[in-house]
């Protein structure tokens, strides 16, 4: 290794060493003397890393089975030595800390040397510099999370790259004579497919990335930059992530991973197709212009909610990365075609795009964006020395005075984000690890534990959990994202030795009215920088009151004058557990919005309820029913629809149909009623009195029921535009 290259990495090593640790003092002393981390989310790996250690494939919680709730498969995997080694709880912290200081350092190596062999050493030094001063990289790559090995493995795939590419395109008439054009380097190449394999199963968007390598590798083939035997390789650098989700089906049933159920944009199941657009390009909008933003220099802070919400850069960088990229682009294009720049043009876009997918892409100090402003900077600095290079003779001084400037209002920010590192790092400590102690010291070790943060507590307490987000427990993501009232349902579904014992949660994330017990324990943030509330409380739950709303508590006034008149028997031939996502797929229910929408319900669900409710005495006479009346009070999920719903129920051909419908509403409601296509009739539903549960009844006369054993009813909600009201059902019987 040349000298200068030698100084160039020394000069590297020492500030990447007094970054990393200027971010630890800092978390150190806001901590007040304790080891954290700033996310809570870090400690998901650390808890599948603990679990594969004692020999269970993901598996996330004890007497659990496999979860897909770790959005990186080979990170976890690095911890696993460790814990063979006795390293364990808060001793992980160390090395997850020091693993992601090493990916600083090798990532401003990577973009010393790459931006050394497109320029020259002092380009590569600046790019490398630019990477180190930026305190907003700083913060993701030492958050814990695999953030920083994700962008340290893509700088390595495309440097490998871009090394094959320069050296086989040197003379490309030469090239196409040999037929080989880069045999004397396929070293590299194999090297950067072996890095893509490994990209690819560390972020989900790393799949997206190979896949889209894979049109650069059918393109060199045909024009004989690789050879037959390559390009089948470059298939295969596809494997481990195809191996991935074929075992996410056969141990889960679905390909798509509990990450995505649960945060993306695509599984929203309140959303159409235009709801999904308008998400999706809202977002890619907000990316973009956050940007350009930045490049305009004006406003190095942009705060929501005090919070910055787009990635730091100094001024005028994109558009000095822009003067760097497409001049590259350019000869790349005119000289050989498509190859490693525009390869690298495609990964950052499409990365950084493909974030939009994700509904909460613009939290936790834009980790989901950050992995690919590395590529930037290096662009930003080889457009420096494009731009300075029309100075002539003065180009290398010229070069070097915008690159301090940069350097100038790029170097403060590491300040700004280590005492955010560090106050984050003491939020998670002062509310998730305060209360991990409490779980340790209160409850018993076979206790449940529900979550909405499933990352810390599992981690410390050893206590088994129940994610009620989704994330590391199956099948549960849809249910969250339905609302709270399908997440009652679903607890109403497990067996008693599943459900959580006690619910640890931030309240208002459930809305108005919500399921849970006596709270025993509560800590208040005073200020709170990173976590989703600023009171974290922990309920007791007592689920004696579930299961009671599966039967009528009341007797709809036909059936009692039948019973009085001595009538045939009626009796329930079929029934509909509405927001219960089981039983709506059983009947094939659907549900939709009125084309003028409007925001009567609590956030974040739309349309999703739930009540806890009595029925009035007098509703509850027995007059030789044999329905048990255990209790007045019935807890039920439900839905708040300003459209329609449809679904299709087992009936007895030809007979007399009765809906029963329990409901809430405080106001008058009508329905319309469509058996089959056939308009029955409208449905007039009387206001019920507060704090009370009604239930309604409709009749269908013999004449409109089919002589088959299903049938299809519609129900569309007739606004009459006087005030804000929804039809809200709970639970139909069907009565014949």
């Amino acid at each position: 290794m040349p000298a200068n290259d030698k100084r160039w990495l020394v000069a590297i090593l020492a500030i990447a060493i007094a970054v990393s640790l200027l971010f630890a003092v800092a978390m150190w002393q806001l901590t007040g003397g304790h080891l954290m981390v700033p996310l809570d989310d870090t400690f998901i790996h650390l808890q599948y890393a603990k679990q594969l250690a004692r020999g269970h494939f993901f598996v996330y919680s004890p007497h659990d089975s496999y979860s897909t709730g770790a959005t990186s498969l080979i990170y976890p995997l690095l911890f696993v030595p460790f814990f063979w080694l006795g390293l364990a709880a808060v001793k992980l912290l160390v090395i997850s800390y020091a693993l992601g200081a090493m990916c600083v350092l090798v990532s401003a190596a990577i973009l010393y040397f790459w931006g050394s062999l497109v320029v020259n050493r002092l380009v590569g030094g600046l790019a490398a510099l630019l990477f180190l001063t930026n305190g907003n990289l700083m913060w993701v790559y030492l958050s814990g999370m695999e953030t920083g090995l994700f962008a340290t493995l893509m700088l390595a795939t495309l440097y490998c790259f871009t090394r094959w590419w320069m050296s086989g395109s040197a003379d490309p008439d030469v090239s196409r004579r040999e037929g080989h054009a880069y045999a004397r380097r396929s070293r590299d190449f194999s090297l950067a497919l072996i890095l893509l394999a490994l990209t690819s199963i560390t972020r989900p968007e790393g799949l997206l990335l190979a896949v889209a390598s894979l049109f650069f590798f059918v393109a060199w083939f045909r024009m004989r930059m690789i050879s037959r035997s390559q390009l089948l390789w470059g298939c295969a650098a596809l494997l481990p992530n195809v191996c991935y989700l074929v075992c996410n089906k056969l141990l889960t049933g679905t390909f798509t991973t509990n990450g995505m159920l649960s945060k993306g944009v695509l599984n929203n199941p309140y959303f159409n197709v235009w709801d999904m657009a308008r998400q999706m390009s809202d977002a890619f909008i907000g990316i973009w212009a956050g940007y350009v933003v930045n490049l305009m220099g004006d406003f190095p802070y942009i705060f929501f909610k005090e919070r910055i919400i787009y990635p730091y850069l100094p001024p005028f960088a994109l558009l000095f990365a822009l003067l760097g990229l497409v001049p590259l682009l350019c000869k790349e294009w005119r000289t050989t075609g498509p190859g490693a720049y525009l390869l690298s043009a495609a990964w950052f876009f499409l990365g950084l795009s493909s974030t939009c997918v994700v509904e909460a892409g613009f939290v936790h100090s834009q980790r989901y964006h950050l992995p690919y402003l590395p590529l930037l900077l290096l662009f930003t600095a080889i457009g420096l020395h494009t731009v300075t290079s029309l100075f002539k003779e003065y180009a290398r001084e010229a070069c070097i005075g915008l690159g301090a400037l940069l350097l100038f209002f790029s170097a403060p920010s590491l300040l700004y984000w280590a005492v955010e590192y560090g106050e984050n790092a003491n939020d998670i400590y002062n509310q998730h690890r305060r209360m991990s102690w409490w779980v340790e010291e209160v409850t018993a070790p076979e206790s449940i534990i529900g979550l909405t943060d499933t990352g810390l507590i599992p981690y410390y307490t050893e206590r088994p959990i129940y994610d009620f987000v989704g994330l590391t427990t199956n099948n549960q993501a849809m249910h969250w994202r339905n609302g709270v009232g399908s997440t009652f349902e679903r607890i109403e579904r497990l067996a008693p030795d599943q459900r959580p014992d006690y619910i640890i949660t931030y309240p208002y994330l459930w809305g108005e009215e919500h399921f849970f017990g006596k709270p025993v324990y509560q800590i208040t943030l005073l200020k709170n920088t990173v976590t989703s509330g600023k009171d974290l409380v922990a309920f007791e739950q007592d689920w004696s009151m579930l299961g009671r709303g599966h039967r009528q508590r009341s007797l709809p006034p036909s059936i009692l004058s039948a019973r009085r008149a001595d009538m045939p028997t009626s009796s329930v031939v079929d029934s509909l557990d509405v927001a219960d996502l089981e039983s709506e797929r059983k009947h094939s229910y659907s549900h939709w919005e009125d084309s003028e929408r409007r925001p009567y319900l609590p956030w974040p669900y739309r349309g999703n309820l739930f009540r806890k409710l009595s029925y009035p005495h007098e509703s509850l006479q027995d007059v030789g029913a044999p329905w048990p009346y255990l209790s007045q009070e019935v807890w039920d999920g439900g839905r708040a629809i300003t459209g329609g719903e449809e679904f299709r129920i087992g009936i007895l051909p030809g007979k007399a149909l009765t809906i029963v419908m329990r409901t809430d509403a405080p106001w008058p409601v009508a329905l319309r009623v469509t058996l089959n296509r056939t308009v029955v009739g409208e449905w007039n539903i009387q206001a019920t009195p507060e704090g009370e549960w009604q239930d309604a009844e409709f009749m269908i006369p013999a004449a409109y029921v089919p002589h088959a054993s299903t049938a299809t009813i519609r129900l569309d909600f007739i606004w009459h535009h006087v005030i804000e009201k929804a039809h809200q059902p709970f639970y139909y019987w069907f009565i014949q």
